[in-house]
């Protein structure tokens, strides 16, 4: 039987902080969302998405699950990064590497991710930051700053390519290596571009309602809608 009373924690996001502050004294505030439809979680056929192709539908967790944690070292850990520009990762790789090759094109007209902070995470449901300098590209997960990909990155004239995902090899499974590609791929879509698009799942998650929506919330966290399963 869970504790009952383990004090969890959590980050305000800047939206909830500007309700608080606008208060009066003694006023309630309400910091949820209002009128957010809720959604069944299950597999949608091609015809019932606006992606044309089977998805298991995750907007409930997405629109309504709230992060908290009990480790009060994730906190300070989260706060932390929100004042890292990420440059610490340009020396602070992986101790030994597996490089996956691929061939993952971007094809954006007049696109040239600047150097810098791509994406930051602004509240605990956003799960990444992402950097950018010089011709790399770090992937760092928010609560715990660590690093989970390094791409190379190629300027095109209609966009840019990807051809090298870098990634621990503690953390690399010989069965997942399409799920890696994909994710930096969905992770610069939907993170950096800022466009809504279908978020894979490895395929060593079990194909049940429980465990994609686990696995889609604490990847992915507000953004991760609608989740397919990597094809090799």
């Amino acid at each position: 039987m869970e504790d009952e009373n383990i004090e969890t924690y959590r980050i305000p996001s800047k939206k909830e902080v500007e309700k608080l502050e606008k208060a009066e004294i003694g006023e309630e505030v309400l910091l949820d969302e209002e009128e957010i439809p809720h959604f069944e979680p299950r597999w949608l056929n091609p015809n019932e998405t606006p992606f044309n192709m089977k998805l298991f539908d995750c907007r409930e967790y997405a629109l309504h699950m709230v992060s908290s944690t009990g480790d009060k070292n994730i906190i300070e850990k989260y706060i932390q990064m929100q004042s890292s520009d990420g440059k610490e990762y340009i020396k602070e790789n992986f101790k030994e590497a597996i490089r996956i090759k691929c061939n993952v094109d971007f094809p954006f007209p007049d696109t040239d991710l600047p150097d810098g902070i791509l994406f930051r995470s602004s509240m605990m449901e956003e799960k990444w930051n992402i950097y950018k300098y010089g011709n790399q590209l770090y992937f760092v997960r928010s609560w715990t700053g660590e690093l989970r990909y390094i791409t190379d990155y190629e300027k095109k004239e209609e966009g840019f390519v990807i051809r090298e995902v870098a990634m621990d090899k503690d953390d690399f499974k010989e069965e997942n290596i399409a799920f890696y590609v994909d994710e930096v791929h969905y992770l610069l879509i939907s993170h950096v571009m800022g466009y809504l698009i279908p978020h894979p799942l490895p395929n060593d998650v079990k194909d049940s309602p429980e465990e994609i929506l686990k696995f889609s919330f604490s990847e992915f966290g507000n953004r991760g809608y609608f989740g397919h399963f990597t094809i090799h």
